[in-house]
């Protein structure tokens, strides 16, 4: 099985009408992958978001 992914972490701010709104994410994406044969593969993919 092979393994691999990435992590993405996003902030933002904005200002409105004298309101200040802060929001973001942190994302982890694992990916697996596996070839049982030169014919088959099998692959999926996890998503956590934080």
């Amino acid at each position: 099985v092979d393994i691999f992914g990435y992590y993405e972490s996003e902030y933002d701010h904005i200002q409105l009408a004298n309101k200040s709104y802060n929001f973001g994410y942190n994302k982890l994406r694992v990916d697996l992958e596996s070839r049982p044969s030169d014919q088959v593969m099998i692959a999926g993919n996890i998503n956590f978001q934080l």
